[in-house]
């Protein structure tokens, strides 16, 4: 019993010690999703140092990691979503730079979605209790391994090699889920599509955006965000500069979503007489479609 205590105890100091010097980025709003069991969480520190459920790792070390994880949780049914959800925690006044190999390597991965971790004055993430922030769909790379794949290809091999004693026991195991589709736009598919929609750049320094040759504030973005979204369909391309924090790269995403949420609101009340999230799947996906959320990551 002691040692059991002694091994959590130093597990529970190594998870603190990852996270104890983090401050995420703030904003007006933030997704609140309470099932946090569905994610991965990554922790990356001020200097670059990467923590996986706690565990301190190379980045080279990753994609195993991970691995072990999700066949585990299969194994285990312990409630993991197998579509490989992650949690992405970092402090706010962190380089990018440092923060782009990871999302690189999630994508060679074959990763979802990452929800990237931020917190508002009502809402704070509460580690396994309650995760917060934006999430966004990941494209995997053209020349990427799935993870979720080989799990399940490891899975489905041992199926076969034994015969369960009881086949209700082999039924509990989920079968591979249907590859996601892809919702990280690329470049080339903007070029293909800029009759339907508008491409902006948007140059991303520290604690200013470029758009168009001209230079502004935060909330100077959130004007320009009402002004064309409300207009035309917008696809926007982020090139972070050697300057850029996390804040800053994902100021953009954050308050693109909340301008979409107050469009989307206005529209659905317009054409059902409800807010977007109390309209049916057809109907949201109507005035999704007119106000689509596109932004694309340009390293």
């Amino acid at each position: 019993m002691k040692l059991y205590f002694t091994i959590f105890t130093l597990l529970l100091v190594n998870f603190t010690f990852a996270q104890s010097n983090i401050e995420v980025p703030t904003f007006e709003t933030v997704q609140v999703d309470s099932n946090p069991y569905d994610y991965i969480t990554i922790v990356v520190d001020t200097n670059g140092a990467i923590a996986l459920e706690g565990e301190k790792i190379e980045l080279n070390a990753l994609r195993g990691k991970v691995f072990e994880l999700l066949y585990d949780g299969i194994k285990n049914n312990s409630g993991l979503n197998p579509l490989f959800f992650t949690e992405l925690v970092a402090d706010k006044d962190m380089p990018y730079t440092k923060l782009a190999p990871v999302l690189n390597e999630l994508r060679s991965m074959a990763a979802y979605l990452v929800n990237f971790s931020c917190k508002s004055e009502t809402h704070q993430r509460i580690p396994r209790r309650k995760t917060t922030g934006f999430s966004y769909k990941l494209q995997r790379d053209k020349n990427a391994k799935s993870v979720l794949e080989a799990v399940f290809d490891k899975v489905e091999a041992e199926k076969k090699k034994t015969e369960p004693t009881n086949t209700d026991e082999i039924s509990m195991l989920p079968p591979p889920p249907p590859p996601p589709s892809l919702q990280e736009y690329s470049r080339e598919f903007l070029e293909k599509n800029s009759k339907t929609m508008v491409s902006k750049i948007i140059v991303i320094n520290h604690e200013s955006f470029t758009i168009d040759n001209q230079e502004m504030s935060e909330s100077q973005l959130v004007e320009k965000f009402l002004l064309w979204n409300s207009k035309k369909k917008v696809a926007y391309i982020l090139e972070p500069s050697k300057n850029a924090t996390y804040k800053d790269v994902i100021t953009p995403i954050a308050q693109l979503l909340t301008v979409l949420k107050t469009l989307r609101n206005e529209e659905s009340i317009r054409l059902y007489d409800k807010k977007y999230d109390k309209l049916r799947y057809n109907n949201r996906n109507k005035v999704r479609d007119k106000f689509p959320f596109i932004i694309v990551f340009d390293e």
